[in-house]
């Protein structure tokens, strides 16, 4: 995964670069680390179809 920051040095975007290999779980704990909320499976149907 790769983070986009903001000139603030705010994440603004995350790129999953290999996404039948990232898990919810390997996602959630990135959104941790950078203190935010987490996301449900559900969220993540879109990039599960790719």
């Amino acid at each position: 995964m790769v983070i986009d920051f903001g000139p603030r040095g705010n994440p603004i975007g995350i790129e999953i670069t290999a996404p039948s290999q990232i898990s919810l779980a390997a996602i959630n704990g990135l959104l941790e680390r950078l203190g935010l909320p987490p996301v449900a499976k559900a969220d993540l149907a879109p990039l599960l179809a790719a």
